[in-house]
């Protein structure tokens, strides 16, 4: 049985379409000839012709309704919004709608692992048809639109400067972001698995520093939660791997591997990180 999400973006593109149709109508000027008509109602066949693609194909439909809505949006005038803008959204809840098959990885086991936060990592086998796990990377969250909704913010505001409202963005995200953190520019969260991340009290990302809490390979799928504990340094570009907790107070010399847990307190540095002091 089709869900709300199913019919919602369907039922509105045909109510779209109806609303298209009879403002085409009401600028007509009334003239007799058939191809006047056709003209003025060319846009109502078009989004017909995409409603028809979104109904079997969401992702391509979805993508055409976007796409369309905001070059219509830049290339032509304000008046153009009453197509523009429902077209963006429209496409955005066809997008919504889709489902992708994960029937290349145990449902079950990805399922008990995000609900269970004592369980640290868990590595999937890949069952699928294509030649690395990787290429199945949509159906490890079911539907991709939030993971590219994720990663235009991420590429739009890692730029800023630490403050308060990027942090705040970071948690609308689905990031666990405590309070007085300093995320510097140019640090990469991952966006597939936002919700494994978790950044507490006082923390300082360095520059270009990157937490990844996926990981995929040839036939395999890696997830774990990333834990970066109160007042702990991630020094610029060093890399957090999945399934690590880096203790409190920690330091992370610049450059650094990330592959395992870091004792509070502790000074490490390297490929891969060890210990060089303490704190």
């Amino acid at each position: 049985m089709k869900n709300f999400s199913y019919w919602l973006p369907r039922i509105l593109a045909i109510l779209y379409i109806v609303f298209i149709s009879s403002f085409a109508l009401d600028v007509f000027d009334g003239s007799q000839w058939f191809l006047p008509l056709i003209i003025h109602l060319i846009p109502s066949f078009i989004l017909l012709a995409i409603t028809i693609i979104a109904w079997k194909h969401e992702f391509i439909g979805g993508f055409i309704f976007i796409v369309g809505g905001f070059v219509l949006l830049i290339i032509l005038h304000s008046e153009i919004m009453i197509i523009s803008i429902p077209s963006i959204i429209l496409g955005i809840l066809f997008l919504n709608g889709k489902s992708f098959s994960q029937s290349f990885i145990d449902k079950r086991q990805l399922d008990d692992f995000l609900d269970n936060f004592k369980i640290k990592k868990i590595i999937l086998t890949y069952k699928g048809d294509r030649m690395n796990a990787a290429c199945d990377w949509p159906g490890i969250r079911k539907n991709p639109w939030g993971m590219i909704f994720r990663s235009i913010l991420g590429e739009v505001f890692k730029k800023m400067p630490p403050c308060n409202f990027k942090n705040s963005i970071y948690r609308i995200m689905g990031f666990n972001i405590g309070k007085d953190v300093v995320i510097a520019p140019n640090v990469f969260l991952d966006p597939l698995f936002p919700e494994l991340i978790t950044i507490e009290d006082g923390v300082i990302l360095g520059w270009g520093c990157r937490l990844l809490a996926h990981e995929f390979t040839i036939d395999k799928i890696q997830l774990g939660r990333i834990i970066i504990k109160e007042k702990s340094l991630i020094g610029m570009f060093s890399t957090v791997r999945s399934g690590v907790i880096v203790g409190e107070r920690a330091i992370i010399s610049m450059c650094s591997l990330i592959n395992k847990d870091i004792d509070a307190d502790s000074f490490v540095g390297g490929i891969p990180a060890r210990k060089i002091g303490n704190n």
